[in-house]
């Protein structure tokens, strides 16, 4: 053994035993697909009295187990934590939700494209989504049986001039995932990044939403999905925009968009003028 392999061993070595390790994935969302609708603002009911009574809370409990993944059809954050609720209050009432995975969409390599969610017609570039499950049911397979089984918390990003910082710290650690079936660590210093993004003092759309099983191909109305109003703040610009998703590739080398299908059956849409309120843990 020369030296220059000599050296080569001794690095990997030290690689081995230095690095932190970070295993493969357990908790993708290979299998349930949200769907979107469009939500028509002239045709909204009252928000239930029970909703405008109880503020809705989202709590943040991803930790430094949690990982950004790139599936080669969708980037996703998992979530390692299997205790304690994320959501509580408001239109989900007294039942907890914990959190399963930050979901993220978007229309391609064109921001003119449309994610899912439209409002009036208008759709986003950039839409993401925390998928939570009831707590009352010990998995995902068991929750989508039930019609509160699955609390889907969705916010939407327009295209703007001006530089999301929020956002940018987000688009570092997409960007590592560029190729298909890579992943990293979600985490920077003591909290995952994206629970920046869950506004305060927000109203918010809900509605009942569907989830389509990809493997049986079988729908189910098991959903609260809450789509926090828009407002100018939420926007990045078509610079972050292309610096996050345009590298990103699927298993054949190529680029890709993630979008969402559209809800066969759509519910009534409420608008609850209601207090959002977040914790950090």
């Amino acid at each position: 053994m020369n030296l220059y392999t000599t050296w080569i061993c001794i690095f990997f070595i030290i690689c081995q035993y230095s690095l932190p390790v970070y295993s493969q994935p357990e908790n993708l969302n290979r299998r349930y697909i949200p769907s979107a609708i469009n939500i028509n603002t002239k045709n909204l009911k009252k928000c239930a009295a029970s909703a405008i009574s109880s503020p809705l809370f989202v709590t943040a409990v991803a930790t430094a187990g949690s990982l950004v993944v790139n599936t080669g059809y969708s980037v996703q954050t998992t979530n390692q934590i299997k205790e304690g609720a994320n959501a509580t209050g408001g239109v989900l009432g007294e039942d907890g939700y914990s959190l399963v995975n930050f979901l993220y969409y978007w229309a391609g390599n064109n921001s003119k494209g449309i994610t899912g969610t439209t409002i009036d017609g208008k759709g986003f570039p950039y839409e993401a989504r925390l998928f939570n499950k009831n707590n009352k049911y010990a998995t995902l397979e068991e929750a989508v049986e039930h019609k509160d089984g699955i609390f889907d918390f969705v916010f939407l990003f327009n295209i703007c001039s001006t530089t999301n910082l929020v956002f940018e710290k987000l688009s570092k650690i997409i960007q590592r995932v560029a190729r298909a079936g890579s992943f990293t660590p979600a985490f920077v210093g003591t909290q995952i990044i994206s629970i920046d993004f869950i506004p305060l003092n927000s109203p918010y759309y809900s509605y009942r939403g569907t989830i389509r099983d990809v493997d049986t191909g079988k729908t189910y109305k098991c959903s609260t999905v809450v789509v926090i109003k828009p407002n100018p703040g939420y926007c990045i610009t078509q610079k972050q925009f292309d610096e996050t998703f345009g590298p990103l590739k699927n298993f054949q080398g190529k680029s890709f968009s993630n979008t969402l299908p559209r809800d066969p059956s759509p519910g009534k849409v409420s608008l609850c003028k209601v207090v959002t309120q977040k914790i950090y843990v």
